[in-house]
């Protein structure tokens, strides 16, 4: 088996937007890869189009090699035992790839996360709520058996790994996070650094050489989509899209849903890429997040830092900042990892969000890993998981209470 390795590199390149020529050409080989793994033209056509339409071509092309490893032909590229084959699919792609999997008849661990992705995917509000709870049974018996697996006795014995080597262009950062304070004035914008490249500058005086993007943030008085309709004009920038954190919001008249815009996402004409992040005052806590993950630091003032030869916002008390980020974040960390590893971390309250901490747990449990106890404790915390006797069950009760989650 020949897995590809996460770099800076393999991650420009697949989120790199190619020509139209080069474009169409990876579009029709994806098709055709799909239709024969797949047999199901629905499906090949949704890869197409996210690799023409909406020129997604990570999504796309991760789409396929999930396909090759579920196909008969089992071709396993790419080692990513988490991704959410269904981001971004319409429905019927959602029921065709069910059917897909059905004629495999997969009983393992992977097969199991499998299935709750696609069950998870297919319960869309706006629904009734006799509707949502006939879903809800076959959603919580998979989930279950998530929770069911058992402690490995000893970890698996350890593959040929490389160590990933300190590839992102700082340089090129630099020229970025220039042009970016030239399009968006701290004046006019009090913009910030955060998460890793708030590490970077505080810790290293410089960008992380093991980073993947720059991370900024604004505060939620701050429109994205304005800003994004300013970089649609400026030629150093384009926007790759914009992220909502949907959560869910049972009703009298059934399950529904509230969406609020977190995540801008821009690329450099020197291939960096630039996520600027909503923060959102909850309260006491200011949260920033995906689709996926919130991130919850105690509300913080900003003062100037020095970055890249200019100055640049960040949180006054670095180390407070740091410390709810990261922990321990005076020691490099290079296979840190955001999912799991912030102490700061929350569930969003929907359910692509709850069926990845399922499926991390499983996997390091599987892996004879302690780090499952604190992805445990994370969904007990949110009311998603509960003890019946020595074992983990899935309460779907949660998602039945209204517990206004929205801020």
């Amino acid at each position: 088996m020949f897995f590809l390795s996460k770099s800076y590199k393999l991650l420009r390149f697949l989120n790199r937007q190619p020509g139209p020529v080069l474009r169409a050409g990876i579009s029709a080989i994806a098709w055709l890869c799909t239709l024969l793994f797949t047999g199901r033209l629905v499906l090949a056509s949704g890869v197409f189009a996210m690799i023409w339409r909406k020129r997604d071509l990570k999504r796309g092309l991760r789409r396929v090699a999930w396909f090759a490893s579920r196909s008969r032909l089992r071709l396993e590229v790419v080692s990513d035992p988490v991704f959410d084959v269904s981001e971004g699919m319409s429905l019927r792609e959602v029921q065709a790839t069910q059917a897909f999997l059905e004629g495999r008849r997969d009983t393992s661990l992977r097969g199991a996360m499998d299935l709750l992705t696609l069950k998870a995917a297919s319960l869309r509000p706006p629904m009734a709520m006799t509707q949502w709870d006939m879903g809800m049974k076959e959603f919580s018996s998979l989930a279950n058996r998530l929770l069911a697996e058992p402690m490995a006795a000893t970890p698996p014995t350890p593959g040929e790994t490389r160590e990933r080597q300190g590839d992102f262009p700082v340089d090129a950062a630099a020229n970025a996070l220039r042009d970016f304070a030239d399009l968006f004035p701290n004046t006019e914008i009090p913009w910030f650094l955060v998460s890793g490249t708030f590490l970077g500058a505080v810790r290293e005086g410089d960008f992380l050489p093991h980073d993947y993007d720059i991370d900024l943030g604004v505060r939620e008085d701050v429109s994205l989509q304005d800003m994004a309709k300013r970089v649609a004009s400026d030629p150093r920038f384009s926007v790759i899209g914009t992220t909502d954190q949907e959560v869910l919001v049972a009703g009298p008249d059934g399950m529904g849903s509230h969406s609020t815009q977190v995540l801008l996402k821009l690329l450099h004409r020197d291939g960096v890429h630039v996520d600027v992040f909503a923060h959102i005052l909850d309260g006491v806590e200011l949260w920033h997040g995906s689709q996926l993950h919130r991130w919850d630091n105690k509300d913080f003032a900003l003062v100037p830092y020095p970055l890249a030869g200019i100055s640049v916002f960040g949180a006054a008390d670095a180390d407070l900042y740091l410390t709810e980020n990261y922990g321990d974040w005076r020691t490099p960390r290079t296979g840190f990892n955001p999912s799991t590893g912030t102490p700061n971390l929350r569930i969003v309250h929907n359910l692509a969000s709850l069926v990845l901490f399922l499926k991390r747990y499983a996997l390091a449990r599987q892996e004879c890993d302690i780090g499952s106890e604190r992805i445990a404790e994370l969904m007990e915390e949110g009311g998603y998981i509960m003890r019946e006797g020595s074992e983990w069950r899935f309460n779907p009760a949660v998602f039945r209470q209204d517990l206004r989650r929205v801020t």
